[in-house]
């Protein structure tokens, strides 16, 4: 029974609130109590929603059929993301829609992506970018003891000890490389290393892997020698990718960097020398562009904690200087396993959450403190293209459809 109240709008007004106590002269018999759960039902524009006035196209919210609309830059703290989805979820779909949508809303920043899997390079075709194929059959080449211009590091970061950085990458290589690399050879790489910065302090060029291997050749002890037959073949033999002076444009705007040919165990440690390399180019261009980094496969950078916190303090601080950093994996176990992969899903403020396995899905909902009624938006049954996505803490359900028919389709598509 519905009737006017005239002179009594905002006693009115306030009996509708949720409070439970009415202030208009009505009888008892008019009245009902529920439970927030049922008054909820009755309440419109309960469900969350993600839509920023400067954002670009994410999908549709699955319950209110809105768009989902997100400015990483602008409306999030820290922009670092990750795209977690198992195979055949829709994992590289939803990352290149990122990549094509972010590329045509802000032409003017630089895009530099890490595929291991030749994934993305249709999609780099499409978009005019620079192809370099990083691996022992091409002549291109990046110079692993290339420094950053300390000069442009901000005031923590002087601090920095840039020398000793090398050495513990230098050490990182050899140990994922050789069968056998002990505290011996580790001192030993230290020693050179340093050696090797101190002939080249007023030098304009900057030293290689073929200097540094002439100057352990130099050392006089008997573990010197065991090392530089060791290490022979990435020094001046034919594995010698990072042994020379960087020979390929990095400033361009567009990068894929295709590291599918290469050997496994050259593989995971290319993307350290990658990040490694884009760091400087991140560096030289702050404040003039910003840079956005896609990092597909990121699990392997975290199969030991050594490797795990290098790669973590690496990312992090590519990130203070302006970049907009993504990972990508379809084994977010690897992360959960370490504890500088759980920091990096804990600090990463945008995150897609496609289909997962079930240990991953229960193990998510407890770092991100999902709700029972989210978890079942990335369970194992879940529809191709579809999860949730978190902006800010702010986490919603996800659809994006692309018709099938389409050439957006075909060049995102790599199922098989």
């Amino acid at each position: 029974m519905f009737d006017t109240v005239d002179n009594y709008k905002e006693e009115a007004l306030n009996t509708i609130l949720p409070i439970g106590k009415p202030y208009l002269d009505v009888e008892m018999s008019y009245m009902r109590d529920l439970t927030t759960t049922n008054i909820a039902t009755q309440v419109p524009f309960t469900n969350v929603e993600l839509q920023s006035p400067t954002g670009q196209f994410y999908g549709r919210n699955q319950l209110t059929k809105n768009m989902i609309t997100i400015d990483r830059k602008k409306d999030l703290i820290t922009p670092s993301g990750l795209i977690f989805g198992t195979s055949g979820s829709g994992k590289g779909m939803a990352t290149k829609w990122e990549i094509l949508s972010t590329r045509l809303k802000f032409p003017k920043d630089r895009f530099l992506i890490v595929d291991p899997e030749s994934e993305y390079l249709p999609i780099g075709k499409e978009l005019d970018a620079e192809i370099l194929d990083i691996s022992t059959g091409t002549k291109n080449h990046l110079n692993i003891l290339g420094m950053v211009d300390k000069q442009l590091l901000d005031e923590e970061d002087q601090e920095l000890d840039l020398v000793k950085e090398k050495s513990n990458l230098l050490s990182t290589m050899f140990e994922s490389l050789l069968k056998s690399y002990t505290d011996v050879d580790a001192g030993l790489v230290d020693r050179v290393t340093l050696l090797t910065y101190e002939r080249f302090e007023n030098k304009e060029t900057e030293p290689t892997l073929v200097d540094w291997f002439r100057i352990l050749k130099e050392q006089t002890d008997e573990g010197a020698k065991e090392l530089a037959n060791k290490v022979e073949t990435y020094c001046v033999g034919s594995q010698d990718i990072f042994a020379h002076q960087t020979n390929i444009d990095l400033t361009a705007p567009f990068i894929v960097f295709n590291t599918k040919k290469l050997d496994d165990r050259l593989k995971k440690f290319a993307m350290k020398v990658i990040l490694d390399q884009l760091w400087k180019q991140v560096v030289s261009g702050q404040g003039k562009v910003t840079s956005r980094l896609y990092f597909d496969e990121l699990q392997v950078n975290f199969t030991t904690e050594e490797e795990a916190e290098w790669f973590l303090n690496l990312w992090a601080r590519i990130r203070k200087y302006g970049a907009v950093t993504t990972g990508i994996t379809q084994n977010p176990t690897t992360l959960l396993d370490s504890k500088a992969g759980q920091k990096m899903i804990a600090n990463s403020e945008f995150l897609i959450l496609l289909r997962q396995k079930p240990i991953d899905s229960q193990r998510l909902v407890e770092i991100l403190s999902l709700t029972p009624a989210l978890k079942k938006y990335i369970n194992d049954r879940a529809p191709q293209g579809t999860g949730l996505i978190s902006a800010g803490g702010v986490v919603v359900p996800f659809e994006n459809p692309i018709p099938k028919e389409t050439h957006l389709f075909e060049i995102m598509n790599t199922d098989a």
